[in-house]
């Protein structure tokens, strides 16, 4: 599993500032599965999205989008987002904790505004 530091500004919808923000899923099948990430008082359902790696292979993701709006609600700390995996039953199957994100406060700008 994949572990990445990211950095986001409170205020800033820059997609991560480039960083990662996908879950790589194990390999298996996923038809009718369900995800849902959090990250702190933050929770959304998400899709399982389809890709092919470099060799052609199906691979399995998950996207983590967190919007400005998200992002103010959360105090400037150091989160651990989780993504649950749901099977077609609505069973929980998998929690993986892998991605870290700190929150930064809005930046003041030279004239203070």
């Amino acid at each position: 599993m994949q572990k990445a530091d990211i950095v986001i500004h409170q205020g800033d919808d820059s997609d991560f500032m480039g960083q990662t923000n996908k879950w790589y899923l194990p390999s298996g099948n996923y038809t009718g599965w369900k995800a849902r990430y959090s990250v702190g008082v933050i929770a959304k359902d998400a899709q399982i999205q389809e890709e092919e790696d470099s060799e052609g292979n199906t691979v399995y993701c998950v996207e983590l989008v967190l919007s400005a709006t998200d992002t103010a609600a959360l105090e400037p700390d150091l989160y651990t987002a989780s993504l649950k995996l749901f099977d077609e039953n609505g069973k929980c199957q998998t929690v993986i904790s892998s991605t870290f994100i700190r929150i930064l406060p809005l930046e003041v700008n030279n004239n203070g505004i």
